[in-house]
């Protein structure tokens, strides 16, 4: 989200107060160490809520950031934040602490979930919740889910939430090599959908090796979170 002057961000909670909804934070795990899992509590009956919307915070007076949240019943639901420890909202995530109350601009953007026998992921550390949420719908469709996260060494147990392999970042090899094995084991690139999240140049990468393999543009979702240079997307 673009950055605002103080006073148009404070006018905007204002103007559109009916937009925001208080949330309470009741917990707080780390699957790993740059990655820290908060869960939320608050009328959640209020959200109109599709797998890849995305909530947003006021992270300082100029900034929000956008975060993916992962419904677990009515009132409550989870963001995995990423502390990479190099912008405003890494900041606000560390800084989160059980009992604290917070607003939050309600669900709003690009719905991430198509209709699919089966659901392939591949994104990285920023790509966790909304994984883990497709993760849950195909779940409960009974229909297929795999994928490939590309993490930083000290975060690889993160993979352990989604049960999926993990490669090391910045290796196109190792990025060809796991989806070759994907496709070994008899995954068949028309019945798949592919969502695509996380670093803009890695999701080109991933795009262009899965179109190699046979993969339709149409069965292709991207969204990209950061650009190595810029600010927050």
């Amino acid at each position: 989200m673009p950055r605002l002057p103080k006073w148009m961000n404070d006018a905007v909670e204002t103007l559109l107060a009916s937009k925001f909804l208080e949330v309470k934070v009741v917990a707080i795990s780390y699957p790993a160490p740059a990655v820290k899992k908060v869960r939320f509590e608050g009328y959640c009956e209020a959200m109109h809520y599709y797998i890849g919307y995305a909530v947003a915070f006021r992270v300082n007076a100029l900034d929000y950031r956008n975060y993916t949240p992962v419904m677990v019943d009515d009132d409550t639901f989870d963001i995995v934040f990423h502390l990479h420890g190099k912008g405003p909202g890494s900041l606000f995530a560390s800084r989160l602490e059980v009992g604290q109350a917070i607003r939050m601009l309600m669900p709003r953007g690009r719905k991430m979930f198509r209709p699919a026998a089966a659901h392939f992921v591949f994104g990285d550390e920023t790509s966790l919740g909304l994984f883990q949420a497709i993760r849950q719908e195909a779940g409960i469709r009974q229909q297929a889910f795999a994928g490939l996260l590309e993490l930083d060494g000290d975060n690889r147990d993160a993979a352990a939430m989604l049960q999926l392999p993990y490669i090391a970042k910045e290796n196109p090899a190792a990025m060809a090599a796991a989806l070759d094995t994907h496709f070994a084991k008899g995954a068949v690139a028309g019945e798949s959908m592919y969502y695509l999240t996380g670093n803009a140049r890695s999701i080109q990468a991933c795009r262009k090796l899965l179109r190699e393999r046979g993969v339709d543009n149409g069965r292709i979702l991207t969204q990209p979170y950061w650009v190595e240079g810029k600010r927050g997307l």
